[in-house]
């Protein structure tokens, strides 16, 4: 049922009020109402009850002072008399039985309709109507208002039907740091969208001015159902400090943004015609006074709602007065959510009245005041409820995790979500949008959030239509060369080609292809790539590296491509014409208390934000959310004035960054009751860097000689877990913070007992890890490089022996050669000052390891030569074994298989005598790959069973894995693809579990070679991909060469011969530098097959002949065999001047047993031809 309240005149002029049922028309006799403007206050008969509703509702929270709070509950009171007489009068005779139906309906459908032309009339607060059997009407029924001197609005034009419902969405601020939050309200309703999968859209205007509106709706004809403005509004002319009477002036205006961010008020008039031009059906804004209209306006289209109405919007949701944030928050997201489940203006805009009256709580200077404010908004609408109708939105299934386009890292959360930074996201867009430079910096304290702004950022502009087109993340922790930053976006932007390319023609056209195409890269942790001097980040880059980003950032000045840094240093080494600074502090203000309260939820608890000891601690923490976290969880067991206390005086006398100080102070405050009780595992845990294992810690405090159960350390680390300074990892081992350790050291530093059960356990450690593989060893290795620090000024030598060998193959893995040899520099001279002949010869044995990683095979079997005749002679048994195993390796690097086998069974004797289990296994697999080099699959697999027997009793999955890759590889040369698919993938699955990249980087590479193989080119494209993004991260040479060589294959097969060319001479640069001769044979024929391709006979002569020399100085018979047959087949392929001129070439470089096995080749291509 619907009623109308239709306004008419006296005969004296005077306003009269009849009420019209809709379904028939008829209408009662026109009575005379209360007018507010004149209605006195109750207990203040000299105050008005409308002026007075307008102080309470915008001006009595400022200052809730003296007597005020009882004006304010006579003001409320007051609005229940008049909204009680009004409905008293209205509703009687015919009124009174057409509401006693909609009451015994429940007041199903029950629509009032306030209709009048008069502004006086409109301005008067219709919401406020009350029964006093049912309260108040507008939170029982629909009450909107409505112009009857105009007709229904135009029909809307017809479009294609739309899947989903489609919002654009305006957040003017242009007023600085004195304006509201930003996106506190747009992201409420984004979220409810989210969290329940509706099919709805929400574009944020960006920037928020009234060209790019109009820019935006001209783009997109009959999209937008909804337009949102989220931001100032007034009645006649907006200034920055509203003073005065606004509301007698001719219409009201919202307030845009000019391009430079400052206040831009823009009539109704104009905001109208532009809606209209395009067809916008529904208008919602809780801008302040957007529905206002004064009573001594002459124009009832006066407001900015009655103005949108005029021009045909059908439904326009305004706000009469002022509405703080908070009560905003509380009208937007119920009145979205019932819009979306009904469709229905009117009944959203009730289930939004509602939600304010239930959560009245208004934030003001002294914290929280209720303020009856449900009022505040208002609804006009031409058209009956039932034809304001929205499309009703289905869930769809599915979450939109799977199809999100940020990278995986940026969808993850800390444990409290992404919580406000509201006002940063806007800086950061702001920046986006104005900054010519093109990368910015967001710098901070550790633990201050960068990390998670990013994140939020990148989630805000993917869920409001503000994304890039293609979104980058690179983690610089993990980075050591910029050619992998490069070549990654290269590949993507320019495909695998383009990789090819030399180094400055590669930065060119990446540099130009950023600067045209609007990405989005992230660069987190970037203070690794430089470091920060005195701290425990050291540079992750060199100088060169450094250089190659900084002039990747200067090139994409005022480009369409931006980048998004975070750092803790202010990275003072980028200019500040390439990098626009934005340093990030704290939270304050309400997300502050939201993420204090998000913390303590835990416990149980809510914090009271008039306490001055809570206020107190927050601010000694100046908002930083991981120190907040850890002392705030300490409230379960100790009063906020103990905190207070604990934190002021543990906050003296700290030294470092801000942050540091900040966090370093907190956890004193926290762990002040854990040192007496783990006094020892804290002191231990402090000689740590970055990983504790809490097995180790347990042997570290026997060796030292206070032992502790493994409960008390696990009791320990599981507190520290929960306050965000410690990470668990798996296996008993832990990630700390670096503040962590600072303050560890210097606050309770370990006796020299301690010191000594540290360096004595990784000692031995480090004995055990060396030569195991990279993914077993890094954990340790920062713990390694500390310890034997500590072992130097101790004097502890076997055990700075051990670290250094351990250290050196670390190097080794990780091809920082330089570094392995100086290491095991160190080491010889040690050992020769000690007389130490066993360590003397595992250093030799291992430079000779140094060498062979560099594919150095005469430097490599010299040093482990070395390391035999101090083995020998000194019976080191077990140790002559290890490096009779590495010369079988280095015969068949040679392909000497018959010398191979003899040092690998030498070794085996000694290891089967020992009992050594793990070596045994080590030299069988090694034995089955020897003679899978040699084509003998049946017995490769034979060693393989062998060693597989053993890894399995000793649970080795890594070389399990190993196993199974081999045999992908025997699989693949069979032509059984799927087998070798099958092998492989079950081998990645242990690798990529056990973050082991270079080992996952090699079975890429071989899934590579596989799907190349089965004419499924695009996928081995991907695998070859990945394998060269480890080895250019890793800075792995060799493999990379390898990979450069297989993708100029693929550029060969896809006959684009130029990239082909680039791919083979990039392999060829790099085999040449460091002397890989069995690669730079491989690559001579690739070579020498691209120019036979391209019919260039006589360069393809050349390559071949250079390959020939190389297979032979390796002793490849079998690949030797391929490159001879291949230069028959080029013999046989030319006649006349070119074929003698093949002929000399050969004869005059290739020794007379060559010379036959060519003629051989040659006859048998004739009798084939024949």
């Amino acid at each position: 049922m619907e009623l109308q309240i239709h306004h008419t005149r006296g005969q004296n002029g005077s306003a009269m009020f009849e009420v019209i049922r809709g379904v028939d028309m008829k209408r009662t006799a026109a009575v005379s109402l209360p007018d507010p403007a004149t209605f006195p206050v109750e207990g203040h008969p000299a105050r008005q009850f409308l002026p007075e509703l307008r102080w309470y509702l915008e001006d009595y929270l400022q200052t809730p002072f003296g007597v005020y709070p009882q004006l304010a509950e006579c003001v409320t009171e007051t609005m229940k008399a008049w909204g009680a007489l009004v409905f008293d009068t209205l509703f009687a005779g015919y009124a009174r039985d057409w509401y006693q139906e909609a009451r015994r309906q429940n007041f199903e459908g029950f629509h009032i309709k306030i209709a009048s032309d008069s502004p006086e009339i409109m301005s008067w607060p219709w919401e406020a109507l009350y029964s006093e059997d049912d309260g108040w009407l507008a939170l029982r029924c629909c009450i909107d208002r409505q112009l009857f001197c105009i007709g229904d609005p135009p029909s809307l034009p017809a479009a294609s039907p739309q899947e989903a419902i489609h919002i654009l969405y305006m957040i003017p601020r242009p007023y600085g740091e004195n304006d509201v939050s930003y996106n506190v309200l747009a992201n409420s309703l984004v979220e409810y969208i989210n969290e329940n999968n509706l099919p709805v859209t929400v574009d944020i205007l960006r920037p928020p001015t009234f060209d790019q509106l109009r820019k935006v709706l001209y783009d997109h004809p009959n999209y937008y159902n909804i337009v949102h403005f989220d931001g100032h509004g007034g009645y006649g002319a907006v200034v920055d400090t509203p003073a005065g009477n606004l509301y007698a002036a001719p219409e009201g205006q919202l307030v845009f943004e000019t391009d430079s961010g400052k206040p831009d008020p823009v009539d109704t008039r104009l905001l109208a015609q532009l809606l209209a031009e395009y067809h916008i059906p529904f208008v919602v804004m809780n801008a302040c006074q957007s529905g206002m209209i004064d009573g001594q306006a002459k124009d009832p289209f006066a407001s900015v709602a009655a103005g949108l109405l005029k021009a045909g919007v059908r439904s326009v949701v305004a706000m009469g007065y002022s509405l703080y944030v908070s009560g905003a928050r509380a009208f937007i997201p119920a009145f979205y959510e019932r819009l979306f489940s009904t469709g229905r203006v009117s009944e959203a805009v009730r289930a939004g009245r509602g939600n304010m009256l239930r959560q009245s709580d208004r934030d003001c200077v002294v914290g929280k005041l209720p303020l009856q404010d449900w009022t505040v908004p208002v609804l006009y609408q031409q058209l009956s409820s039932e034809s304001a109708v929205l499309p009703k939105p289905q869930s769809v299934e599915g979450s939109g995790e799977e199809a999100s386009p940020l990278p995986e890292y940026a969808r993850v959360d800390g444990d409290y979500g992404f919580i406000g930074r509201g006002r940063d996201i806007q800086r950061l867009e702001r920046a986006m949008l104005r900054q010519p430079q093109a990368a910015i910096l967001i710098h901070g304290q550790a633990g201050v959030g960068k990390t998670s702004l990013a994140k939020g950022f990148l989630r805000w502009q993917s869920q409001t239509g503000g994304l890039w087109r293609d979104i980058f993340w690179f983690n610089f922790q993990e980075i050591h060369s910029a050619e992998y930053v490069i070549n990654q976006l290269l590949d993507k932007l320019a495909g695998t080609a383009a990789l090819a390319s030399p180094a400055e023609e590669k930065q060119e056209l990446l540099t130009q292809l950023l600067r045209d195409r609007p990405c989005l890269l992230v660069w987190d942790n970037f203070e690794s790539a430089s470091g920060i001097e005195g701290t425990e980040i050291q540079p992750q880059l060199g100088t060169e590296d450094r250089e190659i980003l900084a002039r990747l950032l200067k090139g994409l000045r005022y480009g369409k491509t931006k980048i998004l840094i975070t750092s803790r240093s202010k990275e003072k080494w980028l200019t500040v014409q390439s990098c626009y600074s934005l340093p990030l502090d704290g939270l304050s203000g309400e997300d502050l208390w939201e993420y204090c309260n998000a913390v303590v939820r835990d416990l149980g608890l809510t914090l009271d934000r008039d306490n001055e000891t809570y206020i107190k601690i927050l601010d000694r923490l100046c908002g930083n959310p991981l120190a907040i976290r850890s002392i705030l969880l300490r409230l379960q067991n100790c009063s906020a004035k103990q905190l207070l206390s604990d934190l002021e005086s543990n906050f003296e006398g700290t030294e470092g960054d801000e942050g540091t100080r900040r966090l370093q102070a907190a956890y004193a405050v926290f762990g002040s009751s854990l040192t007496e009780r783990y006094l020892p595992v804290l002191q231990v845990t402090g000689l740590h860097e970055y990983y504790a294992n809490t097995d180790l810690i347990k042997a570290m405090l026997n060796g030292a000689g206070c032992p502790m159960e493994s409960d008390m350390i696990h009791s320990c680390y599981h507190i520290l877990e929960n306050t965000g300074f410690y990470t668990h990892i798996g296996q008993n081992t832990y990630k700390l913070h670096p503040a962590l350790r600072g303050y560890l050291l210097r606050q309770i530093p370990a006796p020299v007992p301690v010191q000594r059960g540290f360096v004595d356990i990784m000692g031995r450690r480090a004995d055990a890890l060396t030569g195991k593989t990279l993914y077993q060893v890094q954990v340790n290795i920062a713990n390694f490089y500390y310890a034997r620090q500590l072992a130097d000024v101790q004097d502890m030598d076997n055990d700075y022996m051990a670290l250094t060998q351990s250290l050196a193959h670390y190097a080794e893995e990780l091809c920082r050669f330089a570094e392995a040899n100086k290491l095991c520099t160190t080491l010889i001279k040690k050992a020769k000052e000690k007389d130490d002949w066993q360590t003397l010869a595992k250093t030799f044995h291992q430079l000779g390891r140094i060498a062979q990683s560099q594919w150095d095979i005469y430097v490599a079997e010299g040093w482990y030569k070395k390391a035999i005749e101090i083995e020998e002679v000194k019976k080191y048994e077990h140790d002559a074994a290890m490096t009779y195993h590495q010369m079988g390796t280095i015969s068949d690097m040679r392909q000497d298989f018959v010398s191979a086998n003899e040092w690998y069974q030498k070794a085996l004797t000694i290891f089967k005598e020992q009992k050594d289990e793990y070596c045994m296994a080590c030299t069988y697999y090694q034995l089955g790959k020897s003679v899978q080099e040699q084509g003998n699959s049946k017995i490769a697999k034979k060693w393989y069973e062998k060693a597989r027997t053993l890894f399995e009793k000793q649970e080795n999955n890594h070389f399990i894995a190993c196993i199974e890759h081999q045999l992908g590889i025997i699989s693949q040369v069979q032509g059984n693809f799927e087998a070798a698919e099958n092998c492989y993938k079950r081998a990645l699955e242990v690798f990529e579990e056990q973050k082991n990249k270079q080992r996952a980087a090699l079975t890429y590479y071989q899934l590579g070679i596989n799907t190349r193989k089965c004419k499924d080119v695009e996928t081995a494209n991907k695998w070859f991909k990945k394998a060269l993004a480890i080895n250019e991260e890793q800075g792995n040479e060799y493999d990379k060469a390898t990979t450069y060589r297989q993708f100029g294959i693929i550029a060969q097969e896809y006959k684009d011969f130029v990239s082909a060319e680039a791919w083979y001479k990039k392999a060829l640069e790099i085999s040449e530098k460091r002397k890989y001769d069995y690669d730079i044979a491989k690559t001579y024929y690739q070579l020498g097959k691209l120019s036979e391709e391209q019919q260039n006979d006589i360069q393809a002569s050349d390559f071949y002949l250079k390959s020939i020399k190389k297979f032979e100085s390796t002793n490849d018979t079998h690949n030797l065999m391929i490159v001879v047959r291949s230069y028959a087949r080029l013999l046989h392929m030319t006649t006349g001047t070119e074929h003698c001129q093949l002929q000399q070439a050969w004869s005059t470089c290739m020794p007379q047993e060559l010379t036959k096995i060519l003629e051989e080749a040659e006859v048998e291509l004739n009798n084939a031809n024949s």
